[in-house]
């Protein structure tokens, strides 16, 4: 936060929020949040060091300057937990005994090396209304979990229970806690005993909190806007062409069913003005948590959790568990509620019992969908060309093209990847990956009065209703197509908005597990 202000770099004003954490009279004086990786979380907790270390100079002009905050002075402890080693417990505990240790040095106190919990303990009580600031509290346990490691997970858990236990014990004297994560884990003893925690996760006062605002995009980066503008030979013309597109491609996290407030990945929107000629392209990174997102869709199943819609009750949310991911068999909701705490799916409604998920964006659902081809992939940069062409033919009612494209892509699929080659399955949940990668929404199993379409989309002015057969004949799919009505209940929206509707039946030959035979047939025009 420092570096940002005194370089003058664009910061996008959030301490409006942190005043409703900090001013008097505001309640609980210890938060956790849980936003997906790479949304400003490192940011928030240096700006809240600094905020508690007195620096007033650096808050000139932002709102917290114009209220009657004192900048009073507090030591502050940070610690950031993503920085742990996995590679060992005894690793592990050295480092995170050294956290500690450079937080008392920092601190100006000198402690006997020990277990962390008993380093704090002796840390906090030499200290006068200390600030806790603890960015990435999973980190480190999300990333033994996705390695297996289920014991050295388990040995990890304890060590933090008996951290926060020394937390809890001295409510009164902490001035401040602050807890980052990505997730919210159930059997953690500062989630299960503390009882003056409060999580702002979905409260519709913090939705804002991380990400930017339709209105804070057009203000803080209106220069970047006008120069896009300026350019010739980009693809959008005017200023609300182009704030569609990236709308489009990077809007849509909504972290609160009681608030409609929805806000932009910020890395990604800041590599989109920082690149080259503004190329729209998939910035968000697939790192830690994310990683694991991917590796647990796959081993879930893939059909109930790629279809545009899902929901969950809060329950399962408030219960999630990081540990479940250890077993050789992840249930649906299981899957489901990682992909939501990763970023991947966002709140669409909701009430206080059940929310539906929706992916975010474009970026979102190419990401998704291509890191799920990735774990097939011979070749990813050929899929990723693949998924292209797609998405090209697609919107311009190429029907033969999009048939290719999927040939294409299973030509560099590994073999072994394909089970159960005879079943329809496997090339079903391959089809709705490389669709998502492609970047469109999808109904999967699609239920009507008729019975249920494999796949639909839409692609700019086309509904697509796919049904797929092995060694079965495109003929007899596309007939099924028609026969069942699949299309019927699109034909009021395909007149009201002037779309065509295209049924298509694709047969797999299982012995060369690739496309046999397709073909189409327009069926509302």
């Amino acid at each position: 936060f420092e570096y940002l202000i005194r370089n003058s770099y664009i910061y996008v004003d959030k301490t409006e929020f942190i005043y409703q954490m900090v001013r008097k009279g505001a309640g609980s004086d210890f938060y956790f949040i849980s936003r997906p990786r790479r949304f400003g979380k490192s940011l928030m907790c240096s700006t809240l060091c600094e905020l508690f270390r007195g620096k007033r100079e650096l808050f000139e002009g932002l709102y917290i300057s114009g209220t009657d905050y004192d900048f009073k002075e507090h030591p502050v402890l940070r610690f950031d937990f993503s920085l742990l080693s996995t590679v060992s417990y005894e690793a592990f505990l050295d480092d995170f005994r050294n956290e500690v240790r450079d937080c008392a040095e920092q601190n100006g106190v000198k402690l006997e090396m020990g277990q962390p919990s008993s380093m704090l303990n002796g840390l906090v009580k030499a200290l006068v209304n200390p600030v806790i600031i603890i960015d990435e509290f999973d980190s480190s346990i999300a990333e033994a979990v996705s390695k297996g490691q289920k014991e050295l997970a388990e040995l990890m858990k304890d060590e933090f229970n008996a951290f926060y236990k020394v937390i809890k014990g001295y409510n009164e004297k902490i001035r401040f806690l602050f807890i980052t994560g990505c997730t919210k884990l159930s059997g953690l003893d500062i989630f299960s005993s503390m009882n003056n925690l409060s999580d702002i996760t979905r409260d519709p006062d913090y939705a804002g909190m991380f990400g930017y605002t339709e209105k804070e995009l057009e203000t803080c980066f209106g220069e970047y806007v006008d120069d896009y503008l300026s350019r010739d030979g980009l693809p959008y013309k005017t200023k609300p062409e182009l704030l569609s597109a990236i709308a489009d491609y990077y809007d849509g996290y909504r972290f609160s069913q009681e608030s409609e407030l929805r806000v932009y990945n910020p890395v990604s929107v800041g590599k989109l003005f920082l690149s080259k000629n503004y190329g729209f392209d998939t910035y968000w990174e697939d790192t830690g948590i994310s990683t694991l997102a991917v590796q647990v869709a796959r081993k879930a199943d893939l059909i109930t959790i790629m279809n545009e819609e899902l929901s969950l009750t809060t329950g399962c949310i408030k219960n999630f568990n990081l540990s479940e991911l250890l077993n050789p068999y992840i249930d649906r909701n299981t899957a489901i509620c990682l992909l939501y705490y990763a970023g991947y799916l966002t709140i669409k409604d909701g009430d206080l019992d059940i929310i539906s998920f929706v992916y975010p964006n474009t970026e979102v659902r190419k990401t998704f969908g291509s890191g799920l081809l990735g774990t097939y992939s011979k070749n990813g940069n050929e899929l990723a060309s693949s998924a292209i062409g797609f998405a090209k033919a697609a919107a311009s009612g190429n029907t033969d093209g999009m048939i290719k494209q999927i040939s294409a892509a299973l030509d560099q699929t590994a073999y072994q990847l394909l089970t159960r080659p005879e079943t329809e399955n496997p090339y079903h949940i391959f089809t709705s990956a490389f669709i998502t990668a492609a970047g469109f929404l999808q109904n999967v199993e699609d239920s009507g009065p008729g019975g249920r379409a494999d796949i639909v989309f839409k692609a700019g002015r086309y509904i697509y209703i796919i049904e797929l057969k092995t060694n079965g004949g495109d003929a007899a799919a596309l007939e099924q197509v028609e026969e069942k009505g699949y299309f019927r209940k699109y034909k009021e929206k395909a007149r009201r908005e002037n779309l065509t509707i295209i049924g298509i039946g694709i047969s797999f030959d299982s012995g060369k597990r690739n496309v046999a035979s397709g073909s189409a047939k327009v069926l509302v025009e």
